[in-house]
């Protein structure tokens, strides 16, 4: 399965170890032993750690990659009394902190010996502290994360106070320079500014491919013009001619202006004050493709410019959408999408829980026939059932193509046909067709009605930061894949003998304008709708 098929699904720990187990990988399972019967997690960790340096027969380990799962469970001594609640709560524990100190140095002196290293997955009720970014190396290809247990403890009387793994402790992530995947799960903090830095040092070929932040708690906003993840079907966004201040964050931190709500902002001014501080040059695209987030308040400010090149955005439950609009690009296009759309241009693919729409370079939504459709008309492609396709090559020929079919599936809007002024001013007088708005996106989830899609622009807020908003760059035709051949054709040939070329090959006879040809290819329908359009234009 391609990475970016299996991008569109929610990381699940169990797949993902799965599929490691067969790979050099060691497991650390801090609640189970080998029967999987609960034991108490500090002995249990001492033990596994003390196993793998006995069995190992040199220096290093040659596994390259290392999971640390499991819950952290405690004995009776690390309890007051017998009638506490689930161990849900870690209320009453008395010296957890010290045994996860211990349980920490343990994993630690086997990473010091693991110099092949190139993956960690943590994820456990141990928690994850910044004095295990000391024994990893700087050439970590994945990082995996949870951040959501606390790190420290403070009894006070009947009340526990639980401490987070705070900014500056996560800042030695910025020194892992070629990870292809970074995982951050449960973050309770705003951790964009080290995030976004992280991936603009970046150095690994070919760039990062996915990186996925979830937040622990959901976004409270007071707009109810703004969507809820399960309501968005289609993207519903500010006029592109509209000036008015539509930041909404506070001073670049990552998070909504105490006016708008609390919770997480995806900040456009945070992502460029993180490139201003990795000092990487303005022209230089983000070097990163897949962008999976939950629990953010997203909008269109960071896809104008520094989020212009993402391949995939895949936003979860706890999001809201506030005004998204898709990227546009004056790049040449991946194209990782085309399959879906009918081999036609694609930039980008944006998933909801919903919904899902696949964007070409200029911004626009295309169906799965490869046209372009208004938003109003809630398509829903069902990208997963496809494979990405190759990149297709920036070349005269393709972009010539472009053009060309363009004009070949709607003559009447290409540019390519419709050279003169008169032809132009004969297909402005002519309607065009209504387009039917039939959802296409092949799953039991109805079709909103149009009522409820609305486009809106989201409210302006005064801050006290004065952010200027770049405007996307300009944008320039892209390649696409060919849909036919025009060897058959040259300029000696009449167009209804090329017609009959194109249709039946080179040796059948000449055939009627007005006939419609037993059998016919795609291209050849598209050409002769063109010429017959072109002559009832002319007459």
């Amino acid at each position: 399965m391609s990475e970016f098929k299996t991008a569109l699904k929610a990381y699940d720990l169990d797949v993902a170890l799965a599929l490691d187990r067969s790979d050099p990988c060691l497991v650390i399972d801090v609640a189970h032993n080998e029967s999987g019967q609960l034991v108490p997690s500090l002995q249990r960790v001492i033990e596994q750690v003390d196993k793998y340096f006995h069995d190992s027969h040199a220096p290093t380990f040659t596994a390259t990659k290392l999971y640390v799962i499991g819950q952290w469970n405690l004995t009776t001594t690390e309890l007051q009394g017998e009638a506490l609640p689930e161990v849900e709560s870690i209320k009453k524990r008395t010296d957890s902190v010290k045994k996860w100190a211990e349980a920490t140095a343990k994993i630690c002196n086997l990473l010091e010996q693991m110099g092949n290293l190139e993956e960690l997955t943590w994820i456990s009720g141990l928690p994850f502290t910044s004095v295990v970014f000391e024994k990893l190396p700087t050439t970590l290809k994945k990082l995996v994360i949870d951040v959501g247990e606390p790190v420290r403890l403070e009894q006070d009387g009947d009340v526990l106070h639980k401490s987070f793994i705070t900014q500056n402790e996560l800042k030695p992530l910025k020194e892992q320079v070629k990870l292809k995947e970074l995982r951050l799960f449960r973050v309770r903090d705003s951790v964009q500014s080290i995030v976004w830095e992280t991936v603009f040092r970046n150095t690994s070929e070919g760039s990062m491919r996915v990186l996925d932040v979830q937040m622990a708690a959901a976004p409270i906003v007071r707009s109810e013009r703004w969507k809820k993840a399960k309501d968005v079907a289609g993207l519903t966004v500010p006029t592109e001619s509209a000036n008015s201040m539509e930041y909404k964050g506070k001073d670049g931190k990552g998070v909504l202006h105490y006016s708008i709500g609390t919770g997480e902002y995806l900040d456009d001014f945070c992502i460029r004050k993180a490139r201003i501080a990795s000092g990487l040059d303005e022209a230089t695209p983000l070097p990163l493709w897949c962008l999976k987030l939950d629990g953010f308040v997203i909008d269109y400010l960071p896809f104008q410019h520094e989020l212009s090149s993402i391949v995939l955005l895949a936003c979860g439950d706890n999001c809201i959408d506030s005004g998204l609009r898709a990227p546009k690009t004056s790049r040449a296009p991946h194209n990782k999408w085309s399959r879906a759309v009918n081999n036609a241009v694609s930039h980008c693919l944006i998933q909801w829980p919903n919904w899902t729409g696949i964007f070409d370079d200029h911004g626009d939504q295309r169906s799965r026939l490869g046209a372009v459709v208004s938003q109003e008309m809630a398509l829903s492609t069902p990208a997963a059932e496809f494979s990405p396709s190759p990149i297709a090559p920036l070349t005269k020929e393709t972009l010539d193509m472009k053009a060309m079919d363009e004009a070949l599936t709607d003559p009447m809007q290409s540019d390519y046909f419709l050279g003169s002024p008169i032809l132009k001013s004969s297909a402005a007088q002519t309607p065009l067709g209504a387009t039917s708005n039939k959802s296409e996106r092949g799953s039991d989830v109805p079709t909103p009605t149009l009522g409820s899609l609305t486009a809106y622009s989201p409210i302006s807020v005064s801050t006290d930061t004065n952010v200027v908003v770049v405007d996307g760059a300009n944008d320039a035709l892209s390649p696409t894949s060919t849909l036919g051949s025009f060897e058959h054709i040259t300029p000696s040939k009449s167009i209804d003998e090329a017609l009959d070329m194109a249709t039946n090959g080179p040796d059948a006879p000449a055939t009627d304008k007005n006939s419609t040809p037993k059998t016919s290819s795609t291209f050849a329908h598209k050409v002769r709708r063109s010429y017959d359009w072109l002559t009832r234009s002319s007459t």
